[in-house]
């Protein structure tokens, strides 16, 4: 039977036999090892685990950053051999430029890519909108709070249209409602894109809210110890009120997650 071309095309991402070591002088840290992984488009990607399991380093070299010490990287067929326009990256803190307004951080990688002024402009404004942050176009992000600073790192990601979306506890450092409040958005934002993203965190409910799939990470080196596929965050984006934390089946996912992240096996 001949193969639809659906089926012929490659997954977005494809990670086989990835380990990364850290090297010193003295001594080495194997930070990750053996990690078998598909990522479909569209899909939203959670990565669970404890502190120190190696999440961001397996973040790292998706983004590029890294090269793994064993095993590939591909993305939609082809080698990660370094960062790209096509992975988007949203770090725990921000890291925007003091000296720019809005809208001059979210339009910089558009300038960088020699975009046409008017189209950086245009671009750039339907971003802002998108992120709710009409009104402080010429802020500086000394003028914005926490959560506004990270709308202004979302909105810098997603303008250049990236494949994947890569997110590094970017909430880690937020107050619970506004962390709720972003969470939203990014689940918005996850659905008017269309892209496919992947999100670092060690919070359980956060990964349980918005991912279409957790992947629990072992501690140090980290490897694959659960995966599974939830709908939740698909409930949560037809009604952002339900209360899908006291829904049995949450609960008892929660439970087992929790037990898993505790025990480390």
């Amino acid at each position: 039977m001949q193969k639809t071309q659906v089926e012929n095309t490659p997954p977005v991402l494809q990670l086989t036999g990835v380990g990364y070591t850290y090297t010193a002088k003295k001594n080495s840290v194997q930070a990750l090892q053996g990690i078998d992984l598909t990522v479909k488009d569209q899909e939203f990607l959670c990565v669970l685990g404890p502190s120190g399991c190696g999440k961001s380093t397996l973040l790292s070299l998706i983004a590029g950053f890294l090269a793994p010490t064993t095993g590939t990287l591909q993305m939609q067929g082809q080698p990660i051999t370094g960062p790209s326009w096509a992975r988007g990256v949203v770090f725990q803190a921000p890291t925007l430029y003091a000296w720019l307004s809005v809208r001059q951080n979210i339009g910089f990688g558009l300038k960088m890519r020699h975009f046409e002024k008017q189209q950086i402009e245009q671009i750039t404004s339907e971003y802002i909108e998108l992120v709710g942050l009409q009104g402080f176009e010429d802020s500086k992000p000394y003028e914005l709070s926490g959560g506004m600073k990270q709308r202004v790192a979302l909105a810098r990601a997603l303008v250049g249209k990236p494949r994947v979306l890569l997110m590094d506890e970017p909430f880690g450092a937020l107050d619970a409602l506004t962390r709720q409040s972003m969470q939203a958005l990014v689940r918005r934002l996850w659905r008017a894109t269309q892209c496919t993203a992947i999100l670092v965190t060690h919070d359980i409910d956060e990964a349980l809210c918005l991912g279409t799939r957790t992947l629990l990470l072992s501690g140090r080196p980290g490897h694959i110890l659960q995966q599974f596929e939830a709908g939740f965050t698909h409930t949560l984006l037809q009604d952002e009120k339900a209360k899908v934390v006291y829904q049995p089946d949450y609960i008892a996912r929660r439970e087992e997650l929790l037990a898993r992240v505790t025990g480390g096996q």
